[in-house]
């Protein structure tokens, strides 16, 4: 492959095709300048160094500066401050503290040492800092590796990352009340879950009583109706049929409207019929009840209220007395009687 360049069957200088050659492999070029994705794998890599791993550390810190270099040349796509982030980012917590408190350190002595040698120039190529870029990446690199040597169990003797105990951070006292409040909150969520169990229950179980005494009241009713209408003549389909219209106005309706005419164009209420036999006298209507007007109740039999009150009175006034205390007195005191009234 590398025969059939051009640069090489002229027969050109070596140096062009070399050149040549290093087309044919971008990756080369990329190795040697170097690419931020390189160096993020190798914090990545590298991720949770511990202050006890001091070789570990060194080989991290030497692949770091060269790629840090490469990146740096013109025209360069990292700054010091940003690579610096990136070496502390790389270091377990408690090291990494640790550098950041020795950079401060570092400063506040480098302030203080001009004053204490007042009127000494400061060396040549001394390099100031900024506060937001405290150190330059070869010092931090040298520091760490510097504490890495000295050893934390040697100086200090204290693990490397001190762990940070639950009642350092709350007081033991507060702790315990408050988990002798949360002790006491869900007890009493289970008492008011136990109290909505047993209050449901309750109301299904009167709710399925009161929806048998419906039925059974409804029963009894439809019984004793149809014993009514059976003593008093009537087909008790008659009856059924009138209650199955439901109220209407206050009262219950028959089958054709008006239940005093059977009227169906009207209701009780306003019934023309009826008014005119309240007005001549014939019947009283006291409290919603209707009775003749000689006290009496309205006889039954066939035919419609209207047409049985009108042959009352007609029966009265051929006969010159009172047929209602021969004829119905038997049944003044009846039940049927005042359950008609009722309805």
């Amino acid at each position: 492959m590398w025969r059939a360049l051009t640069e090489y069957t002229t027969g050109t200088s070596y140096t062009d095709f070399k050149k040549a050659v290093l087309k044919a492999y971008p990756e080369v070029k990329e190795d040697l300048d170097g690419t931020l994705e390189e160096l993020e794998r190798l914090c990545r890599e590298n991720k949770g160094i511990k202050r006890a791993e001091e070789g570990r550390l060194k080989r991290f810190g030497m692949r770091f500066s060269a790629l840090v270099r490469k990146l740096r040349q013109p025209p360069a796509i990292i700054l010091n401050k940003e690579a610096c982030k990136r070496y502390l980012d790389t270091p377990d917590r408690g090291f990494a503290e640790t550098l950041r408190m020795a950079i401060n350190t570092r400063n506040l002595i480098k302030e203080d040492l001009p004053q204490a040698a007042a009127n000494v120039p400061p060396p040549a190529g001394t390099v100031d800092y900024r506060k937001e870029d405290p150190i330059q990446l070869e010092e931090l690199v040298k520091m760490a590796e510097r504490l890495a040597n000295k050893g934390t169990e040697s100086t200090w003797d204290e693990p490397d990352e001190v762990e940070i105990k639950r009642s350092d951070k709350f007081p033991i006292i507060k702790v315990e009340r408050r988990d002798e409040r949360l002790e006491e909150i869900n007890g009493e969520i289970s008492s008011l879950r136990d109290a909505l169990a047993v209050s449901q229950r309750q109301a299904k179980v009167a709710h399925e009583e009161l929806l048998r005494a419906f039925q059974s009241s409804k029963q009894t009713v439809a019984e004793r109706e149809e014993h009514i209408e059976r003593d008093s003549g009537r087909a008790p389909s008659n009856f059924g049929a009138e209650r199955q219209y439901g109220r209407g106005y206050g009262g219950l309706m028959q089958r054709h409207g008006c239940y005093y005419c059977d009227g169906s164009d009207h209701y009780s209420k306003e019934c023309a019929i009826k008014a005119g036999h309240i007005h001549k006298g014939w019947i009283t209507v006291e409290d919603g009840q209707q009775r003749l007007a000689d006290g009496n109740y309205i006889p039954r039999g066939r035919g419609s209220a209207a047409a049985r009150v009108e042959e009352y009175w007609q029966r009265k006034s051929s006969a010159g007395q009172n047929l209602n205390e021969i004829f119905y007195g038997a049944y003044q005191e009846d039940e049927f009687d005042a359950l008609r009234d009722e309805v």
